[in-house]
């Protein structure tokens, strides 16, 4: 993929996320979606959080609303040019 932004007034960030790409376990196994996003829990604020795991969703559901928050989350500090470690 290639992604080219440009504007003269405002910075700008992009994100690229894979679907249904998830990690694998030290054994070799694939991760289940619960599994894998757990790793990213203090990445979200509980509202976000909220949004991810409403009643109602299926495993497709969640994904995409996460990778949608985790996508602006992405976005926005490489827009800005921080990271998302800063303190």
């Amino acid at each position: 993929m290639v992604v080219l932004a440009s504007e003269p007034s405002c910075v700008v960030g992009v994100d690229v996320c894979a679907v249904d790409q998830f990690g694998r376990k030290r054994d070799g196994t694939q991760q289940t979606l619960d599994e894998w996003m757990s790793l990213f829990d203090p990445q979200l604020t509980p509202h976000e959080w909220s949004e991810v795991k409403a009643p109602g969703l299926d495993d497709a559901g969640k994904a995409a609303v996460f990778r949608r928050h985790w996508s602006l989350k992405e976005a926005f500090v490489k827009a800005r040019g921080d990271g998302l470690g800063f303190e």
